[in-house]
């Protein structure tokens, strides 16, 4: 019995890394390549999460300088259940998937010719020197102050932006504001300040250091995330993404003013009333359970919410714009208090 147990568990993960899979990257079914948002070829793209270098639509395996691999690729460990009835594979593969198959072919290459970093011969110091060259180029940072009730300014670090409010540190305090008393060096036009990604092809848009579907790829922006606007054209726009900047196509955002508004209200995360519950909650990209998961957040964390039906809030947290089931949140601040005090810690 306890063997059959295993051998299901064995295919319940294997089914969940190959779901991971399909959701980070897509592969055009007729040529097996990589391809982005926009269907054409991945040139390049680094991912030492998932410890692979992806080079002319084809994954290869990174190696460290001393040979070994720089990852473990993406083996899964115990699925977890979470609270609000999604049950989750973690993996040491958090930004990519992994080929087996190209990666073994990539292995059996090296072998042969005796490389050990793939056909790019990429080093990750090489890597990161390209990411410098990128940064440097389009900045390392993007300028942000807080202008206070009395019209005071002052510069603060961004921990990351919403729709209605973001979180600062002021003070050497983090701080949650709203995000319309932040401003930032931006030549988008007051109507495009703000942007969520909301790419249908796919689970992210790909950010690159130039306006070209040709040039070095940076990262990978992920959908429902919020994002600054830092110029926008028909075809790129420049983007801030958690402290990154860099080139995405515009048709994978949907822009927002970044105007005051009155349309939240503030709230928590809570299990069972508690903020003090060890338990994490998912959010996901739509109000369906079926829905991708984007995120967990620990009880405590705070909510802006936007709207809310029979089951489903709208709401920003930790830099998403998204949606958490109603049984998981408190809307005021007060009532947090009063259930905390209540009902206390679990033991």
């Amino acid at each position: 019995m306890k063997r059959c147990l295993a051998g299901w568990l064995t295919l319940f993960l294997l089914f969940a890394a190959v779901s991971g899979f399909a959701l980070t990257y897509s592969v055009d079914p007729a040529t097996g390549l990589y391809v982005d948002e926009s269907g054409e070829v991945i040139a390049e793209y680094w991912d030492e999460g998932a410890g692979i270098y992806i080079v002319d639509g084809v994954a290869y395996p990174i190696s460290n300088s001393d040979g070994g691999s720089a990852s473990s690729g993406a083996a899964a460990s115990e699925p977890l259940q979470n609270p609000d009835g999604g049950m989750e594979v973690t993996s040491s593969d958090q930004t990519g998937a992994f080929d087996s198959n190209a990666a073994a072919a990539a292995a059996q290459q090296g072998e042969e010719d005796g490389s050990t970093t793939g056909s790019a011969g990429l080093t990750p110091e090489e890597w990161r020197a390209r990411m410098d060259k990128a940064m440097q180029a389009n900045g390392v940072s993007t300028g942000t102050v807080y202008v206070d009730e009395n019209g005071t300014a002052t510069p603060v670090e961004v921990s990351y932006v919403g729709l209605g409010r973001s979180e600062v540190i002021l003070n050497g305090v983090a701080v949650m504001v709203p995000t319309s008393s932040l401003v930032w060096e931006s030549e988008a036009p007051p109507e495009k300040r703000l942007a969520v990604v909301t790419t249908q092809r796919q689970s992210y848009i790909t950010m690159r250091a130039k306006m070209s579907k040709k040039a070095f790829v940076m990262a990978h922006c992920e959908k429902c995330r919020v994002v600054r606007v830092i110029s926008t054209g028909n075809t790129w726009s420049m983007v801030d993404d958690n402290g990154l900047r860099g080139y995405v196509l515009t048709s994978g955002l949907t822009f927002y003013p970044n105007d005051p508004r009155e349309d939240y209200v503030s709230g928590v995360i809570t299990f069972r009333g508690k903020t003090t519950s060890r338990n994490t909650v998912h959010v996901r990209s739509s109000n369906k359970g079926s829905a991708r998961q984007l995120a967990e957040f620990p009880c405590g964390t705070p909510l802006t919410i936007f709207s809310q039906d029979e089951k489903w809030c709208e709401v920003d947290v930790g830099g998403w714009h998204c949606y958490i089931m109603n049984d998981f949140v408190t809307f005021d601040e007060v009532a947090v208090a009063a259930a905390s005090e209540t009902t206390g810690p679990e033991p």
